[in-house]
């Protein structure tokens, strides 16, 4: 038996929310009982990328680093992978996931992969696959030394693609595709211009991206630009209403949130802290050189000239205006990516990876994260049942999606996938090849 999961995005707790416990409890109770009624013969579990996030903070504002010295700035830059030479960096985060992992969230994940042996009778087989929230773990040796001093005495494997015969399976993060959040094209265009290396090449895994920056500088520091300008207790539910600003997909949503709240009294001080987070973000080192990957704004600019528009358009005409302007452009194809409800290049990149496949290739699942939307979808089919399906194991998070009123709404999800080989799930199954169930969820309920 395979279970996959991704995009848990369990942080230090400072800037964002982290899945209730009970989800931990619940995905445990189902493993056991898939296990039990399919016959499981063993346990194959897959963390799918983005488990511990260790970008998702504030720590570098809170504890006043200076910007040379973050990940991103710097005067010297590591030419293999864009990140700040400086070696506090490493230290910088070794921190960060430390306090990640004894969050509650950590620490009822933990305690169910721990009592999987005792519940299903099999010692989980882990495989930790990096997203972009936790690609450091690509970089730190440090950082995967503390996910296995945490998940003792269970061993976890790290790898950058999961495959498997048995199962049918090729599962990866999917950021691969996410132009925001790969790094192999800045590697090829501006870190090494001769390198021609693709985009699953394992050098390209070690490359930080420009969504690390946004997540830590824009995101975070969003938050934390704002707690400092407000009363803690007078304006609690606003405060305390900031932390679903990471749930918000697509990314640019944020804006729309923010304009959203155009009538509040928050107005002015959202209008500073964005333009703070902003500048902070595109003065750094590394977004000056992740401008160089592509240029002209008009026909397909990239996230750093977007961000350029948007601090001009809340510097000189505020919240009020933004939400006008980014109408319009939503309406360029070339930004479009930038705003849809769906990540498409996930689905076309999943298409691509099955096209791929020789004819005789076991594998019949092409199985991605990041995105947080559950989906499925099937490129092809053959007569003897078997198929070139995509699968997206969307988030344990909340998500935070704009209504057709351009108001917002939040639900909770739930997503997970299991696979069982031929030798397992026999009762009632027509032919030998593996079997896959999806089990997704959503729920409208606030959590204490």
């Amino acid at each position: 038996m395979l279970v996959i999961f991704s995009d848990l995005h369990i942080t230090d707790g400072r800037t964002a929310r982290n899945a209730h416990r009970s989800a931990f409890r619940r995905l445990g109770e189902e493993i056991r009982a898939s296990a039990k009624a399919r016959n499981a013969r063993d346990l194959d579990v897959v963390l799918l990328g983005d488990i511990f996030d260790v970008v998702r903070t504030d720590y570098w504002h809170r504890n006043a680093v200076p910007p040379e010295r973050r990940p991103w700035g710097g005067l010297e830059m590591d030419p293999e992978t864009g990140i700040n030479r400086d070696p506090a960096v490493e230290d910088q985060f070794e921190e960060i996931l430390s306090e990640v992992l004894v969050q509650d969230a950590s620490r009822a994940l933990i305690a169910m992969l721990g009592e999987l042996e005792a519940a299903t009778g099999f010692k989980p087989r882990l495989t930790y696959v990096p997203g972009n929230h936790d690609r450091m773990l690509n970089n730190f040796p440090g950082l995967r030394r503390l996910i296995r001093d945490a998940l003792a005495p269970l061993s976890v494997d790290f790898a950058n693609v999961y495959e498997s015969a048995d199962y049918g399976v090729r599962a990866r993060h999917g950021h691969e595709w996410d132009a925001n959040c790969h790094g192999w094209q800045f590697y090829r265009k501006v870190l090494n211009r001769t390198s021609g290396i693709g985009r699953f090449d394992e050098r390209a895994y070690r490359v930080m991206a420009i969504g690390e920056v946004v997540t830590a500088e824009l995101m975070a520091g969003l938050i934390y630009h704002m707690h400092q300008a407000l009363d803690p207790e007078r304006d609690r539910p606003f405060l305390e209403s900031l932390v679903d600003l990471h749930n918000l997909r697509p990314m640019a949503e944020v804006f729309h949130w923010l304009a959203w709240q155009e009538q509040s009294r928050y107005t002015r001080v959202s209008e500073r802290a964005v333009v703070t987070a902003l500048d902070n973000v595109l003065d750094s080192g590394f977004a000056r050189l992740w401008d160089r990957t592509r240029r002209d704004f008009i026909v397909s600019g990239d996230l750093t000239d977007y961000l350029w528009k948007v601090r001009d358009e809340v510097r000189f005409g505020g919240l009020a205006t933004l939400g006008a302007s980014m109408r319009l452009l939503e309406s360029l194809g070339g930004l479009r990516h930038m705003f849809v409800g769906e990540r498409t290049p996930l689905v076309d990149g999943a298409a691509e990876e099955a096209e791929a496949l020789p004819e005789d290739s076991p594998i019949q699942y092409i199985v991605y994260g990041h995105s947080h939307r559950a989906r499925q979808e099937c490129f092809s089919a053959r007569q003897d049942g078997r198929v070139r399906m995509y699968l997206n194991t969307g988030t344990f998070l909340p998500l935070i999606e704009r209504a057709r009123d351009r108001s917002f709404y939040r639900t909770h999800r739930m997503t997970f996938v299991t696979f069982f080989r031929g030798d397992e799930d026999g009762d009632g199954r027509a032919g030998d090849g593996p079997t896959m169930d999806v089990w997704d969820r959503m729920q409208r309920k606030d959590y204490v």
